[in-house]
């Protein structure tokens, strides 16, 4: 019988550590530097300062124009702080540009960068492409449909998908995708076949059989870089912070991964530890160690990995307790102490990173205004998961969807059938194809209507979780002392502004008091997201809101227009008393005569009031024709807060609209405090 060989152990060549470096593992759109709110718009106010940048300094390189693009910039509002490198804000500010296709690498808008800034400065409110996105959406819809990620450099060469189409694919296969999926699992598929393997990792999940971590430290174990550095982690000498922070492949550099070393060996300190002083002492260094780590999210993982809580205790004997039980800790082989501490480190790294991109991911894809993005959940709308159901399989088949033409083809405004002939043209197959999906839509019936009518039962559920009496009567608290934090929190998915937001709040209050029995999302001028959440405010020469009566109870038919400010004092003056009059008056000599305006406000100027109410005997003008006197009705917070405790509905409210207009009194301070206000003295509901 043969004696068996005994085994060498041979110390390696450290070339063989030549990929022990740092890859891309995930696709993400846009750059964490530039994580703003109302993205489109600010894509597109960069874009004409680019314009105008170009038309001041011909011929000048965009190296040359970096940091004069970003005091640009800071003029505008964009950029707030003092940068110490211009340049280096300037180039990551406009990254996500050329990203999608807006910018060359030089800056110099393409054929759809102007397309979108004629689309936005046109303030055009049609959707007449099939899906009936907004022109600006569409736009957004076609780039991120041609949208390759080797476009963006060779830290991407690997990654042969188009992440958007594989998006809507997994939503049709999978019929949502939960946050958790789109943050952890998707972002990872490199190719086709990742993404189907994806899909089976997802349902897998969902039916607790795996966890987050499970999958991610998979995909790390496939990487060599990360093998390579496991590899020198088990057989060489690391015992330098230095020579340790290389197993931590950083993408900033070394010394953001040398708190691990001191991590590492303290837990080592602590396994050998004979005595309770000695324990004591050792959980105390560990604790010291762990308040270094600058991430939150990863001090909080590591934390949660050796104490069992994600917040530092303070008691000795329970710290000890609760290190003695953890499960790395009572790893005594010393390889697989090892394996599992590297392991960890990464998974708890690429989840912090994946974090930080979701948000980023989740702004970008809300561009196509095609996602909904509700209740924890992504979910295709309804016109667009009809538009893609009948071809979901042409949207893995990188044989028409992976070309030689899809770079010069990126910033070109084509055509969308032009790049994807497959898709969907005729509006009776989407029809079909809605129906097919929607057994409760009626085929002969406009699609639009149908749609519609899902969006009003969509805002109704909004309401019914945003806006309980509770919320209103927080909500009318908040904006009255300005508290922003606290109105962002309750509206945390909304990228609008604050004074956009209160418009927002402000119309389905007024909805409210109208039973329901106006179509709001008719009313609102305002742009509303694909999540029926405001965007942006409304576009210039426009009413803010506008409310149509229509066989209400026995009110005349007519119009309202509800304009909402935040402003106050000179301010108000300034920016509300011509443009509400003008608001009023061009519409009754355009649209509708029987119409009247009630101007909402935290607080309303004197002077402002005094106007108001003068514009009763004043007439109007507009391109020849007039109209003699405007009905204005301010009401301010107060006011407002009384009609709805009193739960005083339209009807009622018209009735004292009316008795308080036709009153002599034409002082507007004495008509607003005495006439008015008595009125909503004696309100009953």
């Amino acid at each position: 019988m043969k004696k068996r060989a005994k085994k060498i152990k041979v110390k390696k060549d450290k070339n063989n550590y030549k990929e022990m470096k740092f890859q891309t593992f995930c696709w993400s759109f846009g750059t964490t530097s530039f994580r703003v709110k109302d993205l489109a718009y600010k894509l597109y106010s960069q874009l004409v300062i680019l314009k105008e940048l170009k038309f001041e300094y011909p011929g000048k390189t965009w190296q040359e124009l970096q940091g004069k693009f970003y005091d640009k910039m800071h003029k505008a509002g964009l950029a707030t702080g003092d940068a110490k490198r211009k340049e280096k804000d300037a180039r990551q500010f406009t990254s996500s540009l050329v990203q999608l296709g807006l910018t060359d690498e030089e800056r110099i808008p393409t054929e759809v960068g102007e397309k979108l800034i004629r689309v936005i400065e046109s303030s055009s409110a049609g959707n007449a492409n099939i899906l009936k996105l907004k022109p600006e959406a569409f736009i957004f819809f076609k780039q991120m449909l041609k949208l390759r990620m080797d476009f963006n450099g060779r830290d991407y060469k690997e990654f042969k998908i188009k992440p958007y189409q594989i998006i809507i694919y997994m939503l049709l296969v999978l019929e949502y995708l939960t946050y958790e999926e789109l943050t952890y699992f998707v972002p990872l598929c490199k190719t086709v076949e990742e993404a189907n393997e994806t899909i089976g990792a997802i349902k897998k999940f969902r039916a607790g059989k795996l966890t987050v971590e499970v999958f991610l430290r998979g995909k790390i174990e496939q990487m060599t870089n990360y093998k390579s550095a496991l590899d020198y982690f088990l057989n060489e000498k690391v015992d330098t912070a230095e020579k340790f922070a290389a197993i931590g492949i950083g993408r900033k550099g070394k010394k953001y991964d040398e708190i691990y070393f001191y991590i590492y060996n303290q837990i080592l300190v602590f396994q050998s530890c004979k005595t309770d002083k000695a324990r004591k002492k050792a959980v105390e260094g560990l604790l010291s160690q762990l308040k270094k780590v600058k991430d939150g999210e990863i001090k909080k993982n590591w934390s949660k990995l050796l104490f069992g809580s994600a917040k530092l205790k303070n008691g000795e004997d329970e710290n000890i307790s609760a290190l003695d039980g953890s499960r790395i800790v009572k790893i005594k082989n010393e390889n697989e102490f090892k394996t599992e501490f590297f392991y960890f480190l990464h998974v708890n790294k690429w989840i912090a990173t994946l974090d930080d991109y979701f948000d980023l991911n989740k702004r970008f894809l809300s561009l196509t205004e095609t996602i909904v993005f509700a209740d924890g959940k992504a979910t295709l709308d309804i016109i667009p998961k009809a538009y893609f159901a009948p071809i979901v399989d042409k949207l893995r088949d990188e044989t028409i969807n992976y070309t030689d033409n899809d770079a010069a083809n990126f910033g070109k405004d084509l055509n969308i059938e032009d790049v994807y002939p497959y898709l969907i043209k005729s509006e009776d197959v989407l029809r079909k194809s809605i129906a097919t999906l929607y057994p409760d839509y009626d085929i002969s019936k406009p699609a639009a209507q149908y749609v519609h009518g899902k969006r009003v039962q969509r805002l109704n559920k909004i309401i019914l979780d945003k806006f309980k009496p509770e919320d209103i009567k927080n909500m009318f608290l908040w904006f009255k002392n300005r508290n922003d934090a606290d109105i962002a929190s309750h509206f945390k998915d909304c990228e609008a502004s604050i004074p956009t937001i209160f418009e927002y709040v402000m119309a389905i209050i007024w909805y409210l008091i109208s039973e329901r029995k106006v179509d709001v999302l008719e009313a609102l001028n305002l742009t509303l997201d694909v999540n029926l959440l405001p965007k942006v405010h409304a576009a210039g020469g426009q009413s803010d809101i506008v409310f149509k009566y229509r066989g209400y109870n026995d009110l005349p038919d007519h119009d309202l227009l509800l304009e909402v400010t935040l402003t106050e004092k000179d301010s108000q003056r300034r920016n509300e008393m011509e443009p509400v009059s003008r608001h009023l008056g061009q519409y009754l000599i355009r649209i509708n005569e029987n119409a009247y305006a009630v101007f909402l406000a935290n607080f309303i100027d004197n002077n402002v009031l005094c106007d108001f109410r003068q514009r009763k005997t004043t007439p109007f003008y507009d391109n020849g024709k007039s109209v003699q006197g405007l009905k204005i009705i301010p009401l301010d917070l107060i006011f407002l807060e009384k009609i709805v405790d009193e739960n005083v509905n339209y009807d009622k409210l018209f009735a004292i609209f009316e008795k308080a207009y036709n009153d002599g009194e034409m002082d507007g301070v004495r008509w607003y405090n005495d006439k008015l206000n008595n009125e909503f003295n004696n309100l009953k509901g």
